[in-house]
């Protein structure tokens, strides 16, 4: 009797025991899929980061090549002209 006892204990420990390392187990796998869902909300906010800082990129290499074109008409132009004799940057 004092056997069966013991067992019926063991048993019921054991039981508990078990059922404890399955809860403890969906916790983690809980914690681990917000995790990842965190994760994933994380990476797509820096794709759509990225994609507008490419644009920009895009349209600032764009603006440089008009100045650029600019530059070299006005340039274009300036020899043209003949000189005067005296320079622009000389001060009295």
């Amino acid at each position: 009797m004092k056997k069966s006892k013991i067992f019926d204990t063991l048993n019921i420990v054991g039981v508990v025991l078990l059922l404890g390392i399955v809860v403890s187990s969906f916790m983690a796998y809980r914690s681990t899929v917000e995790s990842n869902v965190v994760t994933t909300d994380v990476a797509l906010l820096q794709s759509k980061e990225e994609s507008r800082i490419v644009r920009e990129m895009r349209l600032l290499t764009l603006e440089l090549r008009n100045l650029q074109s600019d530059i070299n008409a006005v340039r274009t132009k300036l020899e043209g002209i003949q000189p005067t004799g005296r320079r622009v940057s000389e001060s009295p």
